[in-house]
C-alpha cells in the first residue's frame, strides 16, 4: 500500500513516516519512475543475513523501539 518517506533538508536523516498530525497541509505527489539505491559493498554489510531478521528487529531499527 501507500506509505510516506521523508529525508531531512541536510540529508542526514530519513526513513518511513510512522505518525503524522497537522491542522493544515498541502501535499505534493512525486511520481518517481526510477530509483537508484547504493548499498555498502564491504565485508560487514555483505555478511548480514537479512532473511534471518525478525519483524521485531526491523521494527526496532525503523522505530527505535
Amino acid at each position: 500500500g501507500w506509505h510516506i518517506h521523508f529525508i531531512s533538508e541536510d540529508r542526514t536523516k530519513g526513513g518511513h513516516v510512522l505518525d503524522l498530525q497537522f491542522s493544515s497541509a498541502e501535499a505534493v505527489l512525486d511520481k518517481t519512475d526510477k530509483i537508484n539505491m547504493q548499498l555498502p559493498d564491504d565485508e560487514f554489510f555483505n555478511s548480514i543475513d537479512f532473511n534471518s531478521m525478525s519483524n521485531d528487529s526491523v521494527k526496532t531499527v525503523e522505530q527505535g523501539k
